[in-house]
């Protein structure tokens, strides 16, 4: 089922961020995990994990966010971004609907002259192939992501519903007081790959 139909039930189903912290807060109840949770979220996951702490707060004496998402930090930040999302967000809708329907994946596109074409199921992760993980690995998730449309499907629901997770996180601020938080950044994220570390420019040092 691809098309307005299939776009219909995944959002009977959408992967916010509300969702996701109160299956989190299921699972760990139904596991018999009673808390405190000390709770670390990652890039969008930081999303999920202040989500959370907002709906939880009782349970979370503190965080730790890695390349977090900018609503997950700063009100002032929210919405920033945007458009990116929407490529992002329409890649992820081709690339699933191509999956459903068994046709050839989509290209990604700018990626240079001397870098080889990838697939959209290539995106995945930080690019498959991974250099520092086994060729087994790397074929593995590259099947599941090629061949599984579910995988991708909720993926582009959660990108798709960043707009109205950050409005939630808008809407829901409060104070933390004294729990401690942690914050690691990078303005250089997703290059550990690379020899040389890029040369900072004016924004990296915003950053």
């Amino acid at each position: 089922m691809t098309g307005p139909a299939q776009d219909s039930a995944t959002q009977a189903n959408a992967r916010t961020s509300v969702r996701i912290a109160d299956e989190l807060r299921t699972a760990l109840h139904h596991a018999g995990i009673i808390g405190p949770y000390n709770s670390s979220g990652d890039a969008f996951g930081a999303d999920n994990v202040r989500t959370f702490a907002e709906r939880y707060m009782r349970k979370s004496p503190g965080w730790s966010w890695s390349t977090a998402m900018p609503a997950s930090l700063n009100r002032r930040n929210v919405g920033k971004g945007a458009s990116w999302d929407k490529g992002i967000i329409a890649q992820l809708r081709d690339c699933r609907n191509a999956i459903a329907e068994h046709k050839p994946l989509p290209l990604l596109t700018g990626r240079g002259a001397n870098k080889p074409q990838r697939t959209c199921a290539q995106q995945f992760f930080r690019g498959i192939p991974e250099a520092e993980w086994s060729p087994e690995l790397n074929a593995k998730l590259l099947e599941i992501a090629q061949d599984q449309s579910r995988y991708v499907r909720r993926l582009y629901s959660e990108m798709e519903q960043t707009p109205d997770d950050e409005a939630y996180l808008r809407r829901h601020r409060r104070s933390f007081g004294s729990r401690p938080i942690r914050v690691v950044t990078s303005g250089n994220h997703g290059v550990g790959h690379l020899e040389r570390k890029p040369p900072d420019t004016p924004e990296h040092l915003k950053i």
